[in-house]
């Protein structure tokens, strides 16, 4: 099979609109979940997740790149198809549930947003589809996505070139010219915040529902945007009608530059944790993680920890408060430097140096004529005295 044969099918999954199921009794945390099946694509490439958007419901938004390669002739003949699926997170310990489905041909896709000869798809712009999100019981859901594609002969040009300049042939050419390409790089560290907490307990967060005790957690998170960079879970505080107590520790490494330029959250959402019905919701609590580094800031020495009560905004109604969380905090200040790379030595390579040390072959040739020529003047003075 020819590199000309091979396209690139880049998407980008925006958003969905309308996004509803009969089971989806709580708030709807939605993310996408794309594939491409076809004769041979579906068994050599991964599905592509998007991000959870925890704040647009039944409306989610990802703005969320994806990459597939896929056969020329397959897709022109209808033997590939792109496969979107919508699920809402339900917990780590709960089974995601799956809302609906987009099924789309990459000859549709083609035909509509064909791929032109000259440009190789550089220049070619992404097109704008909106598609019905096939639901159990009929859904108004839309899907909406931008793609286009392009050949992959030019980047299998530059593969081969940087195949052919890594072998011998070209690294024997100049030692110090391949020093001067690939100079050693300076690492400049790296300021990295940690992040100790304490999950103490809540007050005044209820199940009405519930008429037994609660059996209640705390899912920690640290979001950057509607990206998840930390994660973790408190242990789960059972048969409790109220004010459930954990005192868990929690440690967090986080990226200073982005703390202090408040993009960072910590996000806590208390868990009712249900067998049978499954997880539910109880509210959450959203500090910016700025704002916790100015009332305590960050110390290279052990500082004492602070006590926050934060109050427990409700679901669905933000306004609506249902009680108070407080947690124990404090920063911790360390530098992250990254070691050397192996492939960078500190010292010149030893092909640099002469693989001979100088003295050895001068002064064994000396040694060799002179004795030499005693031996001639031995044999026969009279002829060799000239």
């Amino acid at each position: 099979m020819s590199s000309r044969e091979n396209l690139t099918l880049e998407l980008k999954i925006i958003c969905a609109t309308d996004v509803s199921h009969t089971n989806a009794t709580n708030k709807m945390d939605v993310y996408a979940v794309v594939s491409i099946h076809g004769d041979n694509n579906s068994q050599t490439q991964a599905a592509k997740k998007t991000t959870i958007d925890f704040d647009g419901g039944s409306n989610p938004t990802w703005n969320h790149p994806v990459k597939f390669s896929v056969t020329e002739r397959e897709a022109r003949e209808g033997l590939v198809t792109v496969n979107v699926k919508l699920y809402n997170y339900w917990l780590e310990e709960v089974v995601d549930l799956e809302i609906g489905e987009v099924n789309v041909s990459v000859q549709e896709l083609l035909a509509l947003n064909p791929i032109t000869s000259f440009t190789n798809g550089n220049d070619d712009k992404m097109k704008l589809m909106t598609l019905p999100v096939n639901v159990i019981g009929g859904s108004k859901a839309k899907l909406s996505l931008l793609y286009r594609f392009k050949r992959g002969l030019a980047g299998n040009m530059y593969h081969s070139f940087s195949e052919h300049a890594s072998s011998s042939s070209f690294r024997s050419l100049n030692l110090d010219s391949e020093r001067s390409v690939n100079p050693p790089q300076i690492q400049t560290p790296m300021k990295k915040l940690t992040l100790d907490l304490v999950i103490k307990m809540t007050k005044g967060v209820k199940d009405n529902s519930w008429i037994r005790g609660m059996d209640m957690y705390a899912s920690v998170k640290v979001c950057e945007g509607a990206r998840i960079v930390h994660r973790s879970n408190t242990p789960i505080a059972f048969g409790v009608h109220k004010d459930p107590i954990w005192d868990h520790a929690i440690k967090f490494t986080l990226d200073e530059p982005l703390a202090r330029e408040g993009r960072l959250t910590l996000y806590v959402q208390l868990i009712n944790h249900r067998t049978i019905r499954g997880d539910k919701e109880m509210g959450e609590v959203k500090v910016p993680i700025h704002e916790l580094l100015g009332l305590n800031p960050p110390s290279t020495l052990t500082n004492d920890m602070k006590l926050v009560t934060r109050d427990v905004s409700h679901v669905r109604d933000k306004s609506r408060k249902t009680g108070t969380l407080s947690f124990m905090y404090k920063f911790l200040n360390e530098q992250a430097t990254f070691p050397p790379a192996k492939s960078q030595p500190t010292t010149p390579p030893a092909p640099s140096q002469p693989t001979i040390p100088p003295a050895a072959p001068t002064a064994m040739p000396q040694q060799l004529f002179v004795f030499y020529a005693a031996t001639v003047v031995t044999g026969d003075n009279g002829q060799n005295q000239q």
